[in-house]
């Protein structure tokens, strides 16, 4: 009679029956992430500067290697180094100037090196959107000036078939040669099925950029979210928004990878 959560792995369809006393949850939910004093105290343990980081690391391997002497036989090593070349931060340029990264990240709240001009733009919508598709253009337009982005009215098409079909053909029919980019606008609810479509469409059939909006997101943070979907959509039309000098002494075939 022990009550269960049931899992089931969207992958294999496999399903998996957990105890809930012998479950823990994890992660921040919104309200969490929205307390800013919390966040501060949440990264004092996942933001390390680099020498309390590796102390910590080494201050996890002694009780280990105590574990694996006293237990196995086995010996390891308390301390190891590598030879490696220290890099200077690269220098990064936008539309106004150049600076050095703090502690190697950034806000971009300036213009961008590259900044689009959208004149030939067209925006699909659901007719349940109608309002958040105003007001989207009218905030697009507000925070472009930030990052010298040009943004004049698009082409607004009102789409009443919710169906995936209905979306494709209405973009075929108002989709022009010179069309810049796609931006399409839905609820929630559409998500699965128009997202999945207007990337198809655009990509595999158009060849045009697109981007996706869900309506919901612009409850909140409005210009902050409009920010963020217009730089996305500067960066799909191939505009760099920032570039970053060489870095001396770096062989000229050189493949840099990171990890987070």
């Amino acid at each position: 009679k022990q009550p269960v959560l049931v899992n089931i792995d969207r992958k294999t369809g496999k399903e998996n029956l957990l105890v809930p006393e012998l479950v823990q949850m994890t992660g921040l939910d919104d309200d969490m992430r929205k307390d800013f004093g919390l966040m501060k105290r949440v990264a004092e343990y996942t933001r390390l500067e680099p020498v309390a980081r590796w102390n910590k690391i080494k201050s996890l391997c002694a009780p280990l290697g105590d574990f694996f002497s006293k237990n196995y036989g086995i010996t390891m090593e308390q301390q190891s180094s590598i030879a490696g070349q220290v890099m200077a931060p690269p220098k990064i340029t936008i539309g106004n100037g150049s600076f050095l990264p703090d502690k190697g990240g950034f806000q971009l709240r300036d213009p961008v090196f590259r900044p689009a001009n959208f004149e030939k733009w067209l925006f699909l919508y659901s007719e349940t959107c109608e309002g958040e598709a105003k007001n989207f253009v009218e905030t697009l337009q507000k925070c472009a000036g930030a990052y010298a982005i040009g943004v004049k009215k698009p082409t607004m098409v009102p789409i009443k078939d919710r169906s995936a079909e209905g979306l494709k053909t209405m973009l075929a029919q108002k989709l022009k040669s010179d069309t810049q980019i796609v931006v399409v606008m839905y609820p929630p609810a559409a998500k699965k099925t128009w997202y999945k479509a207007i990337k198809d469409a655009c990509y595999k059939e158009h060849g045009v950029p697109c981007q996706a909006v869900i309506s919901a997101t612009l409850k909140k943070n409005a210009m902050s979210v409009c920010s963020k979907i217009l730089l996305q959509m500067n960066a799909k039309i191939g505009l760099q928004h920032w570039i970053t000098e060489q870095p001396k002494d770096l062989p000229a075939k050189t493949m840099i990878i990171g990890a987070d």
